[in-house]
């Protein structure tokens, strides 16, 4: 009888030490899970990504002709890896919110860069065509010199009118020789302030000759 007892006892505290160990095994796996799910590894994939994003979009110009644009795709990509900064620091590391914006900050660099090459495209067109106006328009300064009135006063007027066309061809011709993908605004600006410059001409030398076409038909 009390060595059954002794075995019913030994038995029970068999069970217990193995339920403690089995008990104890669960929370170390627990912990282990923990671990493992609580610490993300760091992106460094996206952080490639976006990084070759936004150096892929400022070597077509997007820091030149999408100015606004491309500041805002380098300040998420900036808070993106100020939020990794953050997690770095901590035991348990979670970097969803790093992630979403460095996806944000792809996403904008490869837009901005498609919309810099358009961008470009329609600068490049649009210096051509007010190359183009302007060159018309010195041809038809030349021709209206021709016939501006030469009364008193009027020689040198002609001589100094002779030199703006001079100097404004000149311009033009220069601004429009191996024009650079960095510099179409610039180049633009100087097409178009050409352009008045010659349309200036135009107006002046028109005026003086109806000026004179009045008066004789009085």
């Amino acid at each position: 009888m009390f060595s059954a007892i002794m075995n019913i006892n030994f038995i029970k505290l068999s069970f217990i030490k193995m339920k403690k160990r089995f008990l104890g095994g669960i929370a170390i796996l627990g912990i282990a899970l923990l671990v493992f799910t609580g610490c993300e590894k760091m992106p460094e994939a996206e952080i490639q990504q976006a990084q070759v994003a936004i150096d892929s979009a400022k070597a077509v110009g997007a820091d030149i002709y999408m100015a606004e644009a491309f500041a805002g795709a380098q300040d998420t990509m900036k808070v993106a890896m100020e939020k990794i900064e953050e997690q770095n620091s901590k035991w348990f590391k979670k970097y969803s919110v790093a992630k979403a914006k460095l996806v944000v900050a792809t996403t904008m660099a490869n837009e901005i860069k498609e919309k810099t090459i358009v961008r470009k495209a329609e600068l490049k067109a649009e210096i051509e065509a007010t190359y183009a106006e302007v060159k018309a328009l010195l041809e038809e300064d030349t021709q209206l010199l021709a016939k501006a009135p030469r009364g008193k006063g009027g020689a040198a007027i002609i001589e100094e009118i002779k030199t703006d066309i001079a100097t404004t061809t000149e311009w033009i011709e220069a601004a429009n020789t191996d024009i650079k993908d960095t510099e179409y605004l610039v180049v633009l600006d100087k097409m178009k302030a050409a352009k008045e410059k010659a349309t200036s001409i135009k107006t002046e030398l028109t005026e003086a000759i109806d000026k004179v076409a009045a008066a004789k038909r009085k």
